[in-house]
């Protein structure tokens, strides 16, 4: 394959469990997709792979030949037919699925979401609904304070944090809701509301929220 280059197969996927004690259909109709990467991409992935395997400590001085030469591919496995999404449409599809990851992240380390406490369908479906209005307000929320331009920049050495404004905008929403606790908060709150914002640049981040603080503080066309 050249770098670039896309193919498929139909396979087979075993899902029987540990010593095969999944009951029923054992295995299930699979696709396959394989795109080559190239050269630069190959080695960036085979050099991560090579410094896991270092950091985790493994017996063997090298990773599996098998797994190196792995890095140079991406492997999509979908259940959708050849006739309904062709192989150039899975990776592309693929592309959207950090967001879709990003966006569970939020809401589980922002809303708790993971943390269900109810056991009744019709009770759990009532519980997870309501953190997902919640969610959705917090983005449009979220959405609406980075388009406009702040007053004040934040204080040397640090930045906006998008997930401490989630935050923050959570934590208000639910008070609104359900009120505080303590009303002697409220002034605490409100002389830690730039501290909660802020926070010391982190090593990498992410393309996503260095796209929407940068627009908050484009200057505008005249």
């Amino acid at each position: 394959m050249q770098p670039g280059e896309l193919a498929q197969h139909e396979v087979l996927v075993d899902h029987s469990g540990p010593n095969g004690r999944m009951r029923g259909t054992l295995t299930f109709r699979a696709r396959l997709v394989v795109r080559c990467k190239d050269d630069v991409s190959t080695a960036r992935a085979q050099q991560v792979i090579r410094a896991a395997h270092r950091k985790k400590q493994r017996a063997a001085p090298q990773p599996q030949p098998l797994t190196v030469t792995s890095a140079g591919f991406l492997l999509l496995l979908t259940s959708i037919s050849a006739s309904e999404m062709a192989p150039e449409e899975v990776a592309e599809t693929y592309r959207l699925r950090w967001q879709i990851e990003l966006a569970f992240k939020r809401l589980k380390s922002g809303l708790g979401i993971d943390a269900l406490p109810a056991r009744d369908r019709e009770l759990a479906r009532s519980w997870l609904a309501a953190h997902l209005i919640l969610g959705l307000i917090i983005d449009e929320a979220v959405s609406d304070t980075f388009t406009c331009r702040p007053s004040t920049p934040p204080r040397p050495g640090t930045q906006f944090s998008l997930w401490r404004m989630q935050a923050f905008l959570r934590d208000l929403l639910l008070s609104a809701i359900i009120g505080m606790s303590r009303l002697s908060q409220f002034e605490n709150v409100l002389a830690e509301v730039i501290r909660c914002l802020t926070e010391p640049p982190r090593r990498r981040v992410s393309q996503f929220a260095q796209m929407r603080l940068q627009s908050a503080y484009r200057s505008p066309e005249i």
